[in-house]
């Protein structure tokens, strides 16, 4: 009976060694399917879910900086009132044209909102760039293009 007990054992812990070592070595997440499901969240309006791409020590930069501010949000506190500012506008992001290298990747992003809506700027588009650590985004940059600041510009 002990060397059945014993052996019973043995394999139990195989397996749990097994498991763990498995899970341990699971891939991260493909770096587009986390883009999109980011952007998703975000034009759903939910903020948390989005936050939760993002690792909590993340940096999100808006070139030039947004009317009021430096443009720079610096963790999930400062990132989640941007976001809740774009939900609150009905902000709308698709992101094409993206490119993986490394743990960057690079977007063409068009963005709508309300704001925008009502000032007669149908979208704005920009370079977004984003670094990847351990399957979230540590970061991301979107640089507006000349042709969207122009839309933007004051009148003559």
């Amino acid at each position: 009976m002990k060397i059945i007990n014993s052996c019973c054992r043995f394999n139990l812990i195989m397996a749990l060694a097994l498991a763990v070592s498995l899970g341990a070595c699971s891939p991260s997440p493909d770096p587009l399917s986390l883009v999109n499901a980011w952007a998703q969240a975000l034009n759903d309006g939910d903020v948390d879910k989005a936050l939760s791409y993002l690792t909590e020590d993340a940096v999100v930069t808006i070139v030039p900086a947004p009317p009021g501010g430096n443009g720079i949000f610096t963790g999930q506190e400062q990132i989640q009132a941007w976001y809740q500012a774009i939900a609150r506008a009905h902000g709308i992001g698709k992101m094409t044209n993206c490119k993986v290298a490394g743990d960057q990747v690079t977007c063409l992003d068009t963005y709508t909102d309300d704001d925008f809506t009502a000032m007669g700027v149908d979208f704005i588009q920009g370079e977004w760039v984003a670094t990847l650590e351990n399957g979230k985004f540590k970061g991301y940059t979107m640089t507006m293009t000349p042709e969207s600041l122009a839309k933007l510009a004051p009148p003559p």
